[in-house]
């Protein structure tokens, strides 16, 4: 069978075609790896799966909701710990990169939530609409966690574009009625997250 085969995804050589999609566990207190979530993953890598995809995590420093923290550098050690653990099994891991965007509750954050437009989306708070500042911030905190994955031994790394997250707020006309070059047509709501891609694979020389 076919999935029991290796396969390439671009550099990157899986042992074979199983892969377990990022989930939001919340094992995480404080954004810190613990021996809870290692063991969790450590099981499922025993058990012979291709890539797993850890997930998912907080680009930003202030992380809410005990998931992982990847928005610091003190995070770096933890991580490393998790992927150390995960690769003597020849599992490859990737990391789910996210941030919440409008849907940021400012009780937890400190500060109104940050979005393409003040729309509000699953939260009922409005959040504050990007400045061009804003956004080039936004991408570098996507950028850095990148670098930080990197250094913490992940093989790949997840953008979350999907479920009413940042990157999706962007892409939808519903949440991004922007009139400059982040927001109107297609291309110009996809801008966001092509730069962010462009950024990444520059920085980590792919």
């Amino acid at each position: 069978m076919h999935l029991f085969e290796k396969v390439m995804i671009g550099t990157m050589q899986l042992e074979n075609r199983i892969i377990m999609p990022a989930l939001n566990l919340r094992y995480c207190p404080g954004g810190e790896i613990n021996e809870r979530i290692i063991s969790f993953y450590e099981r499922r890598a025993l058990g012979g799966v291709g890539l797993i995809v850890v997930g998912k995590s907080s680009i930003e420093d202030n992380v809410y909701g005990d998931v992982i923290g990847i928005g610091h550098d003190r995070y770096i050690e933890g991580l490393r710990r998790l992927t150390s653990r995960l690769h003597q099994y020849d599992t490859k891991v990737a990391i789910q990169l996210d941030h919440d965007g409008g849907n940021s509750p400012s009780k937890l954050i400190g500060c109104q939530a940050i979005a393409p437009s003040a729309i509000p989306f699953f939260s009922e708070e409005i959040p504050k609409e990007a400045t061009a500042e804003d956004i080039q911030e936004l991408i570098g905190l996507f950028v850095r966690a990148a670098q930080r994955a990197k250094s913490a031994g992940f093989d790949a790394i997840e953008l979350r574009a999907s479920a009413g997250t940042l990157i999706a707020q962007f892409f939808s006309p519903l949440t991004n009625v922007r009139k400059d070059q982040y927001g109107g047509s297609l291309v110009n709501r996809m801008r966001f997250g092509l730069e962010l891609v462009s950024r990444i694979k520059n920085l980590l020389g792919h």
